[in-house]
């Protein structure tokens, strides 16, 4: 599953990349790691834990396309973490199957759609926090 969201009042934004010249690639990067962080964090609040595999296998990758693009992406690279992402649920079992058989092990706390939720949760105000991140990266605060 890949989720993107389009950014919108990129004008500000594209006039400090501008500002910041060479720099602005690190910049970038900069921020947008920020949120990523931002949106891991989040995300681990969700996840269902019932070994911590899953939880411990969240990642981040950054990927540059030469120096102009940058795509971050978060992800769980557990083998089921698909399954637990989509499944309804994960995390509100209460230890037995929808047939009421008892499950050896089971997420106790946590939900669904752990990492969707909160990505689009921030989508709101992204832009306003990218030039911001930016803006203060150009102050040097």
């Amino acid at each position: 599953m890949k989720l993107s969201a389009r950014l919108t009042g990129t004008v500000e934004v594209k006039a400090l990349l501008l500002t910041l010249g060479k720099k602005a690639p690190e910049a970038l990067e900069e921020v947008m790691n920020e949120e990523a962080n931002s949106l891991m964090r989040d995300s681990q609040a969700l996840v269902p834990i019932d070994t911590g595999q899953l939880a411990d296998s969240i990642y981040k990758r950054n990927l540059w396309s030469g120096t102009r693009r940058l795509e971050i992406e978060v992800g769980y690279s557990a083998v089921y973490a698909m399954v637990t992402h989509e499944n309804p649920r994960s995390g509100k079992t209460g230890g037995f199957s929808p047939s009421g058989r008892p499950y050896k092990h089971w997420a106790r706390t946590g939900q669904w759609k752990f990492l969707e939720q909160p990505f689009l949760a921030r989508t709101d105000g992204y832009s306003d926090r990218l030039k911001q991140g930016l803006y203060a990266y150009w102050l040097g605060v």
